[in-house]
């Protein structure tokens, strides 16, 4: 449901009324679940950076 919910708001725009309405959730539930799918994607985002950076220092530097 996550996924859902983000997905409306980034891509469609839809304000959390909206998604509410789409989704017959409570606008206040849409906000929590906005909140942590948006939590649980930096959190990833984060963990693929380091991973980047690790891979990174590990090969050879270009010329």
């Amino acid at each position: 449901m996550d996924r859902e919910v983000l997905t409306l708001s980034l891509w469609e725009g839809l304000t959390a009324v909206e998604i509410g309405q789409v989704l017959a959730m409570p606008a206040v539930s849409v906000r929590s679940r906005l909140h942590r799918a948006k939590a649980r994607r930096r959190a990833q985002l984060a963990v693929d950076e380091g991973l980047a950076n690790e891979r990174s220092q590990d090969s050879p530097a270009r010329r």
